[in-house]
């Protein structure tokens, strides 16, 4: 049942957020829509990350697995996305990005204060757009 659940978070994120990643085009207008298809698939804040869920406690490795794709595969297009934009180092880059965009979001679940999540992609946006 916990893997079902996960496949379809998954797939949602592919769809909803990385997919604009691996789209052509100019990279700060991908980043544009990342960030807000974030914003849109995390209801600003006011929705629980799957990956928190899944990473508290021992999950089985089929989930380790599928949450590890996952961040991969986002990282992987969004270190594309970066190293497309110029940026010195794209790969350090998307990390810090992702741990801030999932920092946020945990943060924001952990004070159950949706803003936090908001006020976490603020800097983000200014940094990169």
């Amino acid at each position: 049942m916990a893997e079902a659940v996960l496949l379809q978070a998954l797939l949602d994120l592919e769809a909803d957020v990385i997919n604009f990643l691996k789209e052509e085009g100019d990279a700060k207008a991908k980043l544009k829509r990342m960030f807000n298809a974030v914003e849109a698939f995390y209801n600003n804040g006011n929705d629980v990350c799957f990956i928190t869920i899944f990473s508290l406690g021992h999950q089985s490795k089929k989930i380790d697995e599928m949450m590890s794709g996952a961040i991969r595969t986002w990282l992987k297009y969004l270190e594309k996305t970066l190293a497309d934009s110029k940026v010195d180092d794209p790969k350090k880059s998307a990390q810090q990005l992702l741990s801030t965009i999932q920092g946020g979001l945990i943060l924001a679940r952990t004070l159950n204060d949706p803003s936090v999540f908001r006020n976490s992609l603020k800097p983000l946006r200014v940094a990169w757009l």
